[in-house]
């Protein structure tokens, strides 16, 4: 009866290696696709967060030319004084804003045509459609909604046409519209997009994982019949 204990212990004993290798698989696997969901999320916010910035600048660009918005500084290459004219006048134009003072002077001329465009009303719907065109040539479909703030005070101006709530939800960086005026996106959980993403490396780690739960069983049922046999010969070799 003690060989039989033996082979009882041996088989017991390999079993719970198998079990524990299909185990440290699944994890293996688990990690790896957890790690590239978590990859690719990061990755697909921030091609929302770039495109929804390229979709302020190009607004605030069409805006300015369609309501033939004008804006103008004087200055002077002739006049020695000219660059610190130039800088008095932004100063005095930038007074009412403390947050943009001592700003380089490139830095005040980039910021100068949020003042016109902060005395027009929010073109909400421009802003959507420039925003969708971009998704769509990348090819990221997304339900979101643009939400337009008062900076001065942080609350919601105007938003986008769109059901769902923005509570808890995911959103991009904010973005100036003008010197009084931001928006940023808010979108639903992005995780259905990014699985269908992972389609074929889903398919690929399912398969491989069936192959080596498949083959681990394989093997223990070779090992026990070896063991089997090892059993009767010894049985025989008695006799």
């Amino acid at each position: 009866m003690q060989p039989n204990k033996k082979i009882f212990k041996k088989n017991h004993f390999f079993r719970w290696i198998v079990s524990l290798a299909i185990l440290l698989v699944v994890i293996f696997q688990g990690y790896s696709l957890i790690s590239y969901y978590n990859n690719l999320s990061n990755i697909f916010i921030g091609m929302l967060n770039h495109e929804f910035e390229e979709a302020v600048i190009q607004y605030r660009e069409i805006t300015l030319e369609k309501e033939d918005v004008k804006f103008s500084i004087g200055y002077s290459s002739e006049d020695s004084n000219s660059e610190s004219k130039t800088r008095t006048k932004l100063d005095a134009t930038f007074k009412r804003v403390t947050k943009y003072k001592g700003l380089p002077i490139d830095e005040l001329l980039k910021k100068l045509p949020g003042f016109p465009l902060s005395r027009l009303p929010i073109y909400m719907d421009r802003l959507d459609s420039i925003y969708k065109a971009k998704l769509q040539q990348r090819n990221l479909f997304v339900d979101y909604k643009i939400v337009a703030y008062q900076t001065e005070n942080d609350s919601i101006l105007k938003t986008s046409k769109s059901n769902f709530n923005i509570k808890g939800k995911s959103h991009t960086s904010r973005y100036e519209l003008d010197v009084k005026r931001t928006a940023q996106v808010y979108f639903k959980n992005p995780a259905l997009f990014i699985i269908k993403k992972m389609a074929v490396l889903l398919a690929l780690s399912a398969v491989v994982l069936v192959i080596i739960v498949v083959l681990l069983v394989y093997q223990m049922k070779i090992i026990a019949k070896q063991k089997q046999i090892e059993k009767v010969f010894n049985f025989c070799s008695r006799c």
